[in-house]
């Protein structure tokens, strides 16, 4: 399996083909609507960045920079389909985002998919609490 960055321009011509996996990668967050990561993406704020095995695309995440006073974090706010399922694709990964001057990878889960980035080398970093105010 090959990762890869779609760029921004292209975001809308490959758009069908990604929906899904950023739309179940977003299905229980309260952050974003698809619409708005559709947008975020296509405006270049987020960035886009498949998992592809023979040409097709199995799995897609979006990725947004956030620059700290120690690091430069890609923060995956959508993650869906095979992306981070090994550490080979992992370590891929970590690779392409290290091109874009990460020094790290941050992303929310639940405790399944936590268990799934355990096993491809990932670690607990936290556990995030919110409350509305």
């Amino acid at each position: 399996m090959e990762i890869r960055t779609v760029p921004f321009h292209l975001i809308h011509q490959n758009w069908p083909k990604v929906e899904a996996f950023i739309a179940s990668g977003l299905m229980f967050s309260e952050d974003y609507t698809i619409d708005q990561a559709r947008a975020l993406l296509g405006q270049g704020y987020w960035h886009l960045v498949i998992a592809e095995d023979g040409g097709e695309i199995k799995g897609a995440c979006s990725i947004e920079f956030s620059d700290r006073a120690n690091a430069r974090v890609a923060v995956i706010t959508s993650i869906g389909g095979r992306m981070i399922v090994s550490k080979q694709t992992r370590f891929q990964l970590e690779e392409l985002m290290k091109r874009c001057g990460a020094t790290k990878i941050e992303c929310s889960a639940r405790p399944s998919a936590a268990r799934l980035y355990s096993m491809a080398g990932m670690r607990q970093k936290c556990i995030v609490m919110e409350s509305e105010i």
